[in-house]
């Protein structure tokens, strides 16, 4: 489990892979590893907006040395915009008993009274997560954080989309500049990503140059290069993916080749 390794501490990765689950099951680290000849782990949080991946990453920095390297993916989807309730149960067993992020935690996902300060009641309601602390857990499925998903196209989440639109909100921009400049005056070098979606749901954003305007200003602002897989040759074939917005395993490790290869000609590893 993830958050076990960061609390274990002696991840200390050269190369961090931040994002939703758009990074967790789509950048794959023994690829990157074995082209780039580098120590990454992906820290991807599935259904997070930008608030609770840089919590996510705070907690890595009190356990593990600061990485040379981020890949930040970055999309429409949940970036910029918040999100609440979506398993909020992961944040009990590893941050409520820790005083210096239990703030840190309010912010980004609000909790009731007794659920800060009443050990057990937290958990009422969450039967399968008391089922599965009391399952024999496989965890053969992650590879450094990131899980691969062996599945094939299923369209039905696409048939439900009229639109999609981008949105964000400037508090969140303004956390996701600073903990971006914060990482350069650390030395850390920062690449944001684009990861590959499906292009007819691409074509369903009513408001992508916004999207692209956004993220320009904010790449220039930190003095970031952007990497662009929108429509790259594998966002129109569905062979690649296991919904719109997700690749799956095979799609994911052809993603990481490509991923890799640019990032070599970028020369931000060899820097």
């Amino acid at each position: 489990m993830v958050w076990t390794d960061i609390q274990k501490g002696g991840i200390d990765a050269d190369v961090l892979i931040m994002g939703s689950s758009r990074a967790w099951v789509q950048f794959s680290p023994k690829i990157i590893d074995s082209l780039l000849h580098v120590n990454s782990y992906n820290l991807g949080i599935d259904g997070s907006h930008i608030d609770r991946q840089i919590l996510r990453y705070d907690i890595y920095r009190a356990h593990n040395k600061k990485p040379k390297l981020i890949l930040q993916n970055i999309d429409f989807i949940s970036t910029l915009t918040t999100k609440y309730g979506y398993e909020r149960e992961q944040f009990f067993p590893y941050m409520f008993f820790d005083w210096k992020y239990r703030e840190k935690v309010a912010k980004v996902e609000p909790f009731k009274w007794y659920e800060l300060h009443v050990p057990f009641v937290r958990y009422y309601g969450y039967t399968e997560l008391i089922k599965e602390a009391f399952a024999k857990r496989n965890n053969d499925e992650l590879y450094k954080g990131y899980h691969g998903f062996e599945r094939t196209w299923d369209g039905s989440n696409l048939l439900l989309m009229d639109s999609l639109s981008f949105r964000y909100e400037p508090a969140l921009v303004d956390a996701f500049i600073q903990y971006v400049e914060q990482g350069k005056k650390e030395g850390i070098d920062f690449v944001f990503i684009y990861a590959p979606f499906y292009v007819e749901a691409v074509k369903k954003v009513t408001n992508l140059n916004e999207m692209y305007a956004v993220f320009d200003t904010i790449a220039n602002v930190c003095d970031v290069p952007i990497l662009d897989y929108t429509f790259s040759y594998l966002s129109y074939d569905t062979t690649y993916f296991y919904n719109a917005s997700h690749l799956n395993k095979n799609g994911s490790e052809l993603f990481s080749i490509m991923l890799s290869n640019d990032l070599d000609s970028l020369g931000v590893i060899s820097n």
